[in-house]
């Protein structure tokens, strides 16, 4: 082949120098344009293989979840502490409270029940601060004098079994932007007591009510 080559070469060069001189300039430039091919194949071959693109999304995603997730601080409040606040709520009515807080206070009324002939079960509390302080037995009494006590300010009872109880407020810190009291409720009967957190707060009272101090735990 490359003999063959050379012979044309020579034939060419032998007929005219015009021709020849046409002739090399071709052969130059498909030569250069042969060997910028072959430069272009070899980058793309040394070129590292590129994910298709929905293998690289799932790669990323993969390493998106390993990396932590920034969050917020979580809503807190004074204990006893709602376990649904949200800014949603239509009044403090609506707040909720876990488990232990809830069960928390059964176990205080169960320590003050007292037997009571005349009552529905035939017993009563001494807990039920309505039946034993006249002054805040009517109609949201209680909650307006909690509403107009200052912390360290408390009421104080004696039950029918003998039990020394009082309704302390301990704090005044707001529950979202409703205000609220922090109250301990406390009983001592000879060597034994109980006691358990309550809450107040200034709000809707209800979904027909209208704005005040309700009792909420």
């Amino acid at each position: 082949m490359v003999t063959r080559s050379l012979l044309v070469a020579a034939a060419i060069l032998a007929a005219s120098p015009a021709s020849a001189q046409s002739w090399l300039e071709r052969a130059a430039r498909g030569a250069a344009e042969t060997a910028a091919r072959g430069a272009v194949a070899g980058l793309l071959d040394a070129r590292p293989e590129q994910a298709p693109e929905p293998e690289r999304e799932e790669a990323e995603a993969e390493e998106a979840g390993r990396r932590p997730i920034a969050r917020g601080p979580a809503m807190t409040f004074a204990d006893p502490s709602p376990v649904n606040y949200s800014s949603d709520l239509r009044g403090p009515y609506q707040l909720e409270f876990s488990p232990e807080q809830e069960g928390a206070e059964a176990e205080f009324d169960a320590f003050n029940v007292v037997p009571c002939d005349d009552c529905e079960g035939g017993r009563a509390y001494d807990s039920w601060i309505k039946h034993h302080v006249s002054s805040v037995s009517g109609l949201g009494a209680l909650e307006r004098r909690i509403g107009e006590m200052a912390v360290g300010e408390a009421i104080r009872w004696n039950g029918a079994s003998g039990a020394r109880l009082a309704l302390t407020v301990i704090g005044e810190s707001p529950v979202g932007d409703w205000p609220c009291k922090q109250v301990r409720w406390s009983s001592e009967r000879g060597q034994d007591s109980a006691e358990r957190l309550g809450l107040f707060c200034f709000g809707k009272r209800g979904d027909y009510l209208g704005d005040g101090w309700v009792e909420v735990l």
